[in-house]
């Protein structure tokens, strides 16, 4: 066989296995921004078999155990059209998060399939430090910490509290911006071990609510 008829065959192959490639996805990457408020985002992945044969969904891997992944039906024949769908939980997630999903097929040209979920979670507000130590033994001295908020209305409208008598917290009266509070809070003895925290939680517009904590350590 000389290279002619090689090259030949090997674009007729290609051509063949392109022709034959089945489930197509409107969207194989999926980009969502949501508020550290949510719960829950639900998304969906639209399938639809190009292809002139069936084609069958064998599973869906995701690369997160925040994600639930379920496929309505497994069996598309050829037209056929369906959905994917999962939910992903945001939990103490922030930032950016990118979950990749291998859909496996019994389909010899395209047993694998690669989707991708990018969250962007955007936090209503910012906690520095998130924890506070002490040494056993050591002076009781007081510790700052500053909450910055997203917006106006989480700053004029929420809760904090320490969830251990042991500890004062007060307000500390400097010049922050509208969106910024500063606290400190002072162990009364540092003579026995503390695990604690404080509680800071803001109600939004939809009634949800969300808890940051602060956590508090003697050691």
């Amino acid at each position: 066989m000389n290279k002619r008829h090689l090259i030949i065959i090997t674009i007729c192959v290609l051509n063949t296995i392109d022709v034959l490639a089945n489930l197509s996805f409107d969207e194989r990457r999926l980009e969502y921004k949501v508020s550290d408020f949510t719960k829950d985002l639900e998304f969906t992945y639209k399938v639809k078999n190009d292809g002139s044969y069936p084609v069958k969904i064998i599973s869906v891997d995701s690369s997160c155990s925040c994600t639930s992944v379920v496929f309505e039906k497994a069996q598309y024949e050829p037209n056929d059209i369906g959905e994917i769908k999962g939910v992903f939980t945001v939990g103490e997630r922030s930032g950016k998060n990118e979950i990749i999903f291998i859909v496996k097929t019994d389909d010899l040209t395209q047993p694998e399939i690669t989707l991708s979920l990018n969250v962007a979670i955007i936090n209503e507000m910012e906690v520095s430090p998130k924890l506070l130590l002490w040494k056993k033994g050591s002076s009781s001295v007081a510790k700052s910490f500053k909450l910055k908020f997203a917006n106006f209305s989480h700053s004029e409208n929420f809760e904090i509290k320490c969830n251990d008598e042991n500890f004062i917290l007060k307000e500390k009266s400097v010049e922050n911006s509208e969106l910024e509070r500063t606290f400190e809070i002072m162990p009364i003895s540092t003579y026995e071990k503390v695990q604690s925290s404080i509680d800071i939680i803001i109600k939004s517009k939809n009634l949800k609510i969300k808890t940051y904590k602060i956590f508090l350590l003697i050691k």
